[in-house]
């Protein structure tokens, strides 16, 4: 029988369990940050990578998952880095158990004091995410603008997928794109076959086709969101990251469907609204 049970997770934050009907697949959403930290596709194998020293204190974004960055990607604009919705403590909107046996959850995220007091804008933003029996996962995004002014966001869904060794793992689907190369002042670089991973990589690519292939097993399709940022810290990086293993970088590779280049607008009463789906070769 398919199910949806809110439960404690790691440091007393509260998570929801879904689990579909005749299937191993499972996933776990923290309501802190509205954040998918587990993921596993229909034959039991988990597919996103989650750190070891990942923080659960509900004040420090988790590492690992699928974090939420809003209203601000990274360091594009005024905010902290990746903005305040990855450690906002969201609230369970809606569970169900939808057609034909999928589990469904539903959490919502409101402008507060202190998110006003950072960002002046009124918004109601949902994040569902549904899981089928043969381990698709959907992730639906959406933004709505609750007050009476127009306001600009950028935002990514940074998606961290498991891989067996980075240093040969590759991401298909991005040739001939351009891309932000962000480790030489965003200078702009034309992409020739897969992305590899011989040192740090940190890029935005441009204008990105809806489906991507994550180390040949992982397709990523996503509506909604033209940009894919992908990254990986490598070894120095790593070592400098207090909630990664010095030897953790070789076990993830993220690839984020993201909106960054031309920042959402929406007028009042507008809704903006993105789909990323994953699933298994």
């Amino acid at each position: 029988m398919a199910s949806v049970d809110t439960v404690a997770g790691e440091g007393g934050l509260s998570k929801v369990v879904l689990r579909p009907v005749d299937s191993k697949a499972s996933a776990e959403i923290y309501l802190f940050g509205a954040h998918l930290t587990h993921w596993a596709d229909a034959t039991g194998q988990p597919r996103l990578f989650l750190s070891e020293k990942a923080v659960f204190n509900g004040q420090k974004a988790i590492r690992g998952g699928v974090p939420v960055c809003f209203p601000q990607f990274g360091v594009f604009g005024p905010l902290k880095q990746h903005g305040f919705a990855r450690t906002s403590t969201w609230t369970l909107l809606r569970s169900s158990v939808a057609e034909p046996h999928n589990p469904t959850v539903t959490l919502e995220l409101k402008n507060s004091e202190q998110s006003l007091a950072l960002w002046p804008h009124v918004f109601t933003m949902r994040m569902t995410i549904e899981l089928s029996s043969d381990g698709r996962l959907r992730q639906t995004w959406e933004v709505v603008n609750s007050g009476d002014t127009n306001f600009q966001f950028t935002g990514a869904l940074h998606a961290y997928f498991s891989v067996a060794d980075a240093a040969t793992a590759s991401v298909s689907g991005l040739d001939t794109c351009k891309f932000w190369d962000q480790l030489n002042d965003r200078k702009e670089e034309l992409q020739t076959g897969p992305v590899s991973f011989p040192g740090e990589v940190d890029r935005v690519y441009l204008d990105t086709p809806e489906a991507l292939i994550v180390d040949g097993s992982i397709t990523i399709r996503k509506t909604g969101l033209p940009e894919a940022v992908v990254w990986n810290p490598f070894v120095e990086k790593s070592q400098q990251m207090v909630d990664l293993d010095d030897d953790e970088w070789k076990n993830f590779v993220c690839v984020e469907p993201a909106a960054i280049q031309n920042p959402i607008e929406l007028s009042a009463g507008q809704t903006w609204r993105s789909e990323l789906t994953l699933s298994t070769q």
